[in-house]
């Protein structure tokens, strides 16, 4: 199991392809991790770190985790990317870019993300998610796109003669 540090140095490193360096409660010299040769361990960084999108660099380490070539946690980083507080293009390029994927968890939370921050691509997004079991219970999620429409059709239109 990754340690906390080693974890936090991940989705704080500057680049996930590059050896690293971690600190040891100042006991031992530094250590050097290659996090391409751990795969588990930006798995872990995903799961264990909370909501690394509110740390300084999260969002950074968000979005290159969403394209990294290990698939099975994009889920979790469709989820953080989609409920973060982070309005910026690249963050809803990312999610757009999840519409593709197999899984349909990630799927899901990259229309949600989308929608929440009225780019159109969410439209598109929820049809590519398919048939979800106990939609009931994942209504307020799976309607956010049909709420980006609805806000749409209300927008104000402007007065042309102003």
């Amino acid at each position: 199991m990754a340690s906390t540090r080693e974890v936090l140095a991940l989705v704080h490193a500057p680049d996930s392809t590059r050896p690293h360096t971690v600190r040891s409660r100042g006991r031992s010299p530094r250590v050097r991790r290659r996090a391409t040769a751990r795969p588990a361990l930006r798995t872990t960084a995903v799961a264990a770190s909370g909501a690394p999108a509110y740390r300084p660099g999260g969002p950074d380490a968000l979005l290159r985790l969403a394209r990294d070539a290990d698939v099975s946690f994009r889920p979790s980083i469709a989820y953080r990317l989609a409920r973060s507080a982070h309005r910026e293009r690249a963050v809803t390029d990312a999610l757009a870019e999840l519409l593709g994927e197999a899984d349909q968890v990630a799927r899901v939370w990259a229309a949600f993300g989308p929608a929440e921050r009225d780019d159109p691509r969410c439209v598109a997004g929820a049809a590519l998610v398919g048939p979800v079991e106990a939609r009931a219970v994942r209504s307020w999620i799976l309607d956010a796109p049909s709420r980006y429409e609805e806000r749409w059709r209300e927008r104000p239109v402007p007065d042309p003669a102003t």
